[in-house]
Parts: structure tokens; sequence; C-alpha cells
């Protein structure tokens, strides 16, 4: 009896017919469990997209509502309306409209104002597929979106600014110049002259026209032109940035002729020499390229007063050596020889002749009397006086 359970258990441990078996019946549970994950977070990345979409849409609304004094009271009521239009399929299990969050909120746009955005949150709760099956329970996501208004005030542009809080003439226009500058001019300035306009009969293009005191009646007969005095919340925006800086002292009266500009240019010349080989001379293939030559020198050119040092331009050349065939009928090659030229001129120095005044050049200016047609070159000016 002992002998024929010992044989019993040796057939056992050798049986492997059922292996396979096996490792699916293992298997099948971490195979479920990941599938269910899959579909769990794909549902929930869904729901999550879905609903911060509408409260992103629902807080610009309600910003947008609360930036215009016709509509400022109803902000809510334009968020709420935003948010339920972008709902789809999370409406059942989302915040209902009627009971969504909007709210003001304050915002750090660096003019110490409060209550300047729309801040939105709401909630979707409901069933996962799988997570659910096991633990019976809904998930919760939550969105929240915040959109500020009325930063700068009345939704100006502006290109130009004058940064003097209480400066008269913060922004001056003297002697009929022209100027079109549609991006907007701004003035700080609290002055009951802030921006102001004397003599000439000059075009001024400005778009806006803002400051935070008074402005010339004069803007107020031009077309196309949007002044607005005694603008509310108007602020420094590079009050955080350091100013940059060119100490090269520069004095000019800019009227005269025009200076001659010569660039000294180093010049690198680089040939390439390419064999193609094709069974049709017009569809030849790379085989081999190979440096041919390289060589450099200087030279000198006039360039006009834009020109820095550092610039350069590339120029490209090719020219055809040699071509010919080898063999006859099916074992006919054609073959042809190029020479590729790439020319690299850069300029290392800049030098200025003849000419009054004219031709700017960045640095530091005392004054800046504009009274001519006049070329500014790249770079940065610092104007510590009059303009």
């Amino acid at each position: 009896m002992r002998i024929g359970l010992r044989r019993l258990g040796r057939e056992l441990r050798t049986q492997s017919s059922g292996n396979a078996t096996l490792m699916v019946a293992l298997g099948i549970p971490a195979l479920i469990g990941s599938t269910g994950l899959a579909v769990d977070t794909a549902q929930w990345y869904l729901w999550k997209r879905e609903l911060q979409y509408a409260v992103d849409q629902a807080a610009l609304a309600g910003a947008f509502a609360r930036d215009d004094a016709a509509t400022a009271s109803q902000y809510v009521a334009r968020a709420r309306q935003e948010y339920d239009a972008n709902l789809g399929i999370t409406r059942a299990i989302a915040t209902p409209a009627q009971s969504l969050s909007a709210q003001l909120a304050d915002y750090d746009d660096g003019t110490g104002n409060t209550d300047n955005s729309v801040l939105v949150t709401a909630t979707a709760s409901g069933k996962l597929p799988f997570s659910s099956f096991l633990t019976g329970n809904a998930v919760n996501v939550t969105a929240r979106a915040q959109a500020a208004f009325g930063q700068g005030g009345a939704g100006y542009t502006a290109c130009m600014i004058a940064l003097d809080e209480h400066a008269d003439k913060a922004v001056w226009f003297n002697g009929g110049p022209d100027v079109n500058a549609g991006c907007g001019t701004v003035a700080l300035s609290d002055s009951s002259k802030a921006i102001e306009v004397s003599g000439g009969s000059g075009t001024l293009g400005l778009g806006w026209v803002v400051a935070a005191g008074s402005i010339d009646d004069y803007f107020d007969d031009l077309d196309g032109t949007e002044v607005v005095e005694n603008a509310q919340d108007l602020f420094d925006p590079f009050s955080t940035l350091s100013a940059p800086d060119n100490s090269t002292p520069r004095t000019l009266n800019c009227n005269g002729s025009a200076a001659t500009y010569t660039a000294t240019y180093n010049v690198d010349v680089t040939v390439d020499e390419n064999y193609y080989e094709g069974e049709n001379k017009n569809q030849m293939s790379l085989v081999s390229s190979t440096l041919y030559s390289q060589n450099s020198y200087t030279t000198t050119g006039t360039v006009d007063a834009s020109a820095q040092v550092g610039d350069s331009n590339t120029t490209t050349n090719n020219q055809e050596i040699n071509s010919g065939s080898n063999g006859s009928g099916k074992n006919k090659t054609y073959y042809r020889t190029d020479h590729d030229t790439e020319t690299v001129q850069t300029i290392v120095a800049i030098q200025s002749s003849g000419g009054s005044s004219g031709q700017l050049q960045p640095g530091t200016y005392s004054d800046f009397n504009v009274s001519g047609t006049c070329t500014m070159a790249p770079g940065i000016y610092v104007i510590d006086g009059a303009l």
C-alpha cells in the first residue's frame, strides 16, 4: 500500500499536461484588474477634461461680464449659462448650473486691486465601471478656474508708456510731428496736462490715448482715436524689471546729412567635391563627398545704419566640373563631379564717416531733439533729458 502511494506521488510530480490551465487561472485576476483600471482611468480623464473646459468657459464669461459696467451685476448668471452650455456626458453627474459656485476673488496683478477676478469651481461625482464594482463607492472630480478682469483700465493697448506719475506733459507732441503708433499711448501721470500737443500741423495716429490725468482736447477731434482721461488702475508694467543700460555717451541733434557706414567682413569659403553615378544621367545618386578646399580672407563693404557686428550672410554655389559615361548597352553608367561652394560673410567691425548727424547709435543721450529724418540702429537708448 505504501509503495502504491509513493508511485502515485511520483506520477503526479511528473505530470505537466495541466500547467497552461493553471497559469491562465493564476493570471486572470491580474488581467481583469489591469483592464478595469485602464477603463476607469479613461473614464475619469474624460470627466475631468470636460468639467475643466466647462468651468474655464464659465470663468471667462463671468470676467467679461464683470468688466462691462452694463453687465457687471450679471456675472454669476453669465458664468452659469456658459457652464451649462459646455456640459456633455458629465451633465448628469456634475454640479447643476443653478448651483455653480461663481464668486469674486483677489488676483495679484501688481496693482493691489481686490475682487478683480471671477473664481468658478464645480464637482462631478459618479461611479466608475470597475472600482465601483469592488468598492460600491463613487469618485469625485473637481475643477477650478479663475479669470481676471479690469487689468490696466478700459481694455486699452499701449506701446508708448510715460511712467512719471505726476509730470506735466508726460507725453508732449511739440512742433507738429508725424507719428504713426496705432498701438496706443499711455501716461501714468495724474496731471491736468498729462498728454499735450503744441504747435504745428503734423499727423498723429495713436489709436488709444490714455492718462490718469487730463488729455489735450486736440485728440477729441481725431478720427480713429479713443481717448480715456482720469483712467483708474493704471500701473507700470516694468516696475519689477531692472532697466537696461548703455553708458556710451552720445550727443545728437537729428538733422543734416547721413553718415556712411563701412563694414569689415571675415569671409570663410568652403568647397566640397561631390561625385555622382547612375544608370540615367538625370537621376544619379551621390556616391561620395569630400572636402576639396577651405579659404578665409577679409574684405570691406558699405552697409546701412541698422547693421551690427556679428551679422552674417551665407551664399551657396554649385558648379559641374566634369561628367561622362562608362560601358555600353545595359552596362552603361553615367558619372558627374560637382563642386559645392559655401561662402559665409560675418561683420567683425563697423566704421562711420561723413554726415553731420541723422544716424543714431545706441548709448546715453542727454537730449533727443528730432527735427529731421533719423535712422536708429538697433540697441539700447538711454535718454537722460528731454525727448
